[in-house]
């Protein structure tokens, strides 16, 4: 999900529109307005006839944030138990990888207990 908090564009408020992100300064959200709008095929000049008092500047802040945000990779974090040969970490470049031994998490039950 994006982090809209950086994003000088829209506002989220709490007395407006149930706290959706909408475009500063007006009542039009974000999420159901622009997106499902340019998702159904309408075009950005579409959208601003139809949202008037939303501004062109907005929307290509948004539209570029929102490409902004995919462009950063994800980082998983990932826990390997105490079966897991750790050199497989190395072919997992970008994401926080930890053993459970490492963790200080020794192994107290063979699989046969129960």
């Amino acid at each position: 999900m994006t982090d809209w908090n950086t994003c000088p564009a829209v506002e989220r408020n709490p007395r407006k529109i149930s706290g959706a992100w909408a475009f500063t300064g007006t009542r039009v959200p974000l999420l159901y307005a622009l997106f499902e709008n340019l998702e159904s095929g309408a075009t950005v000049e579409q959208f601003l006839e139809w949202f008037p008092e939303v501004k062109e500047w907005q929307v290509t802040a948004v539209l570029n944030h929102e490409t902004e945000y995919f462009k950063t990779p994800a980082t998983v974090k990932i826990l390997f138990d105490h079966g897991t040969p750790a050199p497989l970490r190395r072919h997992l470049p970008g994401n926080s990888v930890d053993r459970s031994a490492e963790r200080g998490w020794e192994l107290s039950l063979d699989n046969a207990e129960s």
